[in-house]
């Protein structure tokens, strides 16, 4: 991969809502993204109109002055067209940094913006319920001890279960796979709260991935897991599949998602299958008894508790997740 072009950011709005469960505010220190995944969200509507994306990263150097002075004001009020829909007060509110861009992406090793964020965040008198990072880097194993001061503070750890021979043809810089798992496991040490996402789970990529993950994960025991397999998203599938080029298994993924519906959805469920058989292992074998394993099924927006059977929702586990 290209080295990235790197630029300033404009001086936009730093805390902003948050689309995602059980935060209410969002942080980004970074705009675009090295990593490039090529499967990530974000890429189809965050261009540039010169670069492709993971080549291009701009950076928010007005965090460090702006982002005291958005938190003296104590709420945030959000606008639709214009009009006044509501007002976040920061007390006792739930944010997250990394909904957009990793914030532990390579640039943060020089520039050390997301640790500058969460010192702000540290040192302010806003009382924030809780702050939560989402990242796939081991470079936040250098924060660890900033973070423990955190409200409440959780890390939402990526790892993505593929063979390292077409990893990097995917998600072109991304650690590999032993070394997310030596990071998950120095977090949770770390007393941290931690919450492992394995995602996205990709067909024909991430089968031979169970076992060892189911292995690991059991033995490190994070608060949750979360399995989280790829949505029907054909522009998604598209990205994927070219970014393997003339790698067979392009085509099986393909062949998988372009047939019926009835393919991809048993697909999904011998994916959930083998993986349940295999958790069940492990945690017999680590006596692990306190993980939550989460079925994340995006297609049909719900959760299911893997230890229930049981379709998950903001009353019965809102308490858990928190």
């Amino acid at each position: 991969m290209k080295k990235p072009t790197i630029s300033i950011a404009n001086k936009a709005q730093l805390i902003v809502p948050s689309g995602f469960n059980n935060y209410d505010l969002c942080l980004n220190s970074y705009v675009g993204c090295q990593f490039g995944c090529t499967y990530c969200y974000v890429r189809f509507f965050l261009r540039d109109e010169d670069h492709p994306w993971g080549e291009w990263v701009r950076i928010r150097t007005h965090l460090t002055d702006k982002l005291p002075k958005e938190l003296d004001k104590g709420h945030l009020i959000v606008r639709k067209k214009g009009k006044i829909t509501k007002t976040i007060v920061f007390k006792n509110a739930r944010i997250v940094l990394g909904t957009m861009t990793d914030p532990y992406q390579p640039q943060e090793r020089k520039l050390r913006l997301t640790r500058t964020a969460l010192e702000i965040i540290a040192n302010h008198s806003c009382q924030f319920k809780k702050v939560g990072i989402f990242t796939r880097s081991p470079l936040i194993l250098e924060d660890l001890d900033l973070i423990k001061r955190l409200p409440n503070p959780r890390i939402h750890y990526t790892i993505t279960p593929y063979p390292e021979d077409v990893k990097h043809k995917i998600e072109p810089i991304t650690p590999r796979i032993e070394r997310q798992i030596e990071t998950v496991e120095a977090i949770v040490k770390s007393g941290i709260r931690l919450h492992l996402n394995l995602s996205p789970i990709i067909p024909t990529l991430s089968e031979c991935q169970i076992d060892f993950l189911a292995d690991n994960a059991a033995q490190i025991a994070p608060s949750e897991y979360f399995i989280d397999p790829v949505g029907k998203v054909t522009t998604v599938v598209d990205t994927i599949t070219n970014a393997l080029g003339s790698d067979s298994r392009a085509k099986e993924i393909r062949e998988i998602f372009t047939h019926p519906d009835t393919l991809y959805l048993t697909w999904k469920a011998s994916f959930r299958a083998a993986w349940e058989q295999a958790w069940f292992r492990a945690a017999k074998k680590y006596k692990n008894t306190t993980t939550l394993g989460i079925w994340a099924d995006h297609d049909n927006d719900v959760w299911v508790d893997l230890r229930t059977g049981l379709q998950m929702n903001q009353e019965r586990y809102g308490d858990d997740l928190e």
